[in-house]
């Protein structure tokens, strides 16, 4: 594919949904101030927003890279006039110059609170993730201490295994929100695997989070070339980070790492369309998981599990969950998906604070993983996208004869079609 295709393609994902123009051409005249020549600073701020809320772009663009890119074409309105005409020139002016900024080669250097894994490379999406054992490499570590010490940051010494990310990116902003993404990817493929199947809730709540890989306390970007980190600001901290170290489990290393390996074959697999749905599913469901509030994670596992599903209606969430499970055993599964929706919708509504989430956690994970495993990653080589997912899933609970029936439908229309073409 040629660069100026790629380029066309680009302009494509950064558009407004949704957005009225002619209603922000008169919020931003009646914001502007002709006698200072600016714009009254909240109202702008409260524009900038409403334009933010609109914007949609491609998942590798940051938060902090969308913001922005809002302020370099909304600035110009400080000295040209304010219509139509010019916002649209404008906005496409400033994708212009974004999408041909020049890529940089990045690196992040972060850990996972865990003592080993049976790899040294792996490919997620266009981040390239090596494990490096215990320590950092040296070719960052210097830069890592220097800009936490400026930040009146001091990591603390563990075992956590020391990882790094590569990839490329148009800012730094950019680049660390792409390589977190992937690396959330491989985070949850590793704890779908590793991760308890169940607890008994011995006390009202644990707090421990249920994930058993999670990052380390401090996460910090650098240019790959030289190692040197951007400035002073070029890390983060994580919230939800690991406090104790998870050991790889010993018992059936071998089998462990042949099923490990097979959700990342299956994921590498996917179609781009499906490929991206998932890589969406599985950031939601590490970051659910990483709650040590249950009910916080059974409320965040939830939307997780609703996004895999592509809906958020409670019915059609009990139908599909239950469809992977035989005849037999789905009347059961159907009063546990009651009970969660019932549990759920307590929580929101009723704000009932006395209930012990642990449990409902768990029949979520294991809802998000039997559907993985048994209908997305199973079918990858023939799903493009989640809405064939979904109609494996729907078609499961219809009769064989029904499905005969719409068969012999689909092979009538097939041979219409070839007789008009």
């Amino acid at each position: 594919m040629s660069a100026y295709i790629q380029l066309l393609l680009s302009y494509k994902k950064m558009t407004f949904k949704y957005l009225n123009i002619e209603t922000i051409i008169n919020a931003l005249r009646e914001a502007y101030n002709d006698k200072n020549q600016s714009f009254e600073a909240f109202r702008y701020n409260e524009i900038k927003y409403v334009l933010l809320s609109h914007l949609h772009t491609s998942k590798n663009i940051s938060r902090t890279g969308r913001e922005q890119f809002i302020e370099s074409f909304l600035r110009r309105f400080y000295k040209e006039e304010i219509n139509e005409v010019n916002f649209k020139t404008f906005f496409e002016e400033a994708k212009t110059k974004y999408f041909r900024k020049k890529e940089v080669n990045y690196t992040l250097i972060t850990s996972l609170s865990i003592d080993y894994l049976p790899y040294r490379k792996i490919k997620i999406n266009s981040s390239t993730v090596r494990i490096h054992g215990k320590k950092f490499p040296k070719k960052f570590l210097q830069s890592r201490k220097s800009v936490l010490a400026k930040s009146r940051k001091e990591e603390l010494s563990n075992n956590f295994l020391k990882i790094s990310v590569e990839l490329k990116g148009k800012s730094f902003y950019d680049a660390f929100e792409e390589a977190y993404f992937d690396l959330n990817i491989f985070r949850a493929l590793l704890c779908l695997n590793i991760n308890s199947n169940s607890e008994i809730p011995l006390t009202n709540d644990s707090h421990r989070a249920i994930n058993k890989v999670q990052f380390g306390e401090y996460h910090t970007l650098h240019l790959s070339e030289s190692g040197e980190s951007i400035d002073s600001i070029s890390h983060w901290f994580e919230t939800n980070f690991g406090e104790e170290i998870t050991q790889f489990p010993n018992e059936d290393k071998e089998v462990r790492k042949k099923n490990i390996n097979y959700w990342l074959s299956k994921f590498n697999s996917c179609q781009k369309e499906h490929k991206n749905k998932l890589s969406q599913v599985f950031n939601l469901y590490a970051s659910a998981f990483d709650e040590k509030d249950k009910q916080t994670c059974f409320l965040k596992s939830w939307v997780a599990l609703e996004s895999l599903l592509g809906t958020h209606g409670n019915e059609t969430i009990i139908k599909r969950c239950s469809s992977i499970y035989k005849t037999q055993d789905r009347n059961f599964q159907n009063e546990i998906l009651k009970g969660l929706r019932l549990q759920r919708n307590q929580i929101v509504h009723e704000n009932d604070n006395k209930i012990n989430s642990i449990v409902n956690c768990y029949h979520i994970q294991r809802y998000i993983k039997s559907i993985l495993l048994y209908n997305n990653l199973r079918y990858s080589k023939i799903i493009k996208n989640n809405e064939e997912a979904l109609k494996l899933l729907d078609c499961r609970l219809q009769s064989e004869s029904r499905l005969d029936s719409e068969i012999k439908v689909l092979r009538a229309i097939k041979k219409i079609k070839k007789y008009e073409s």
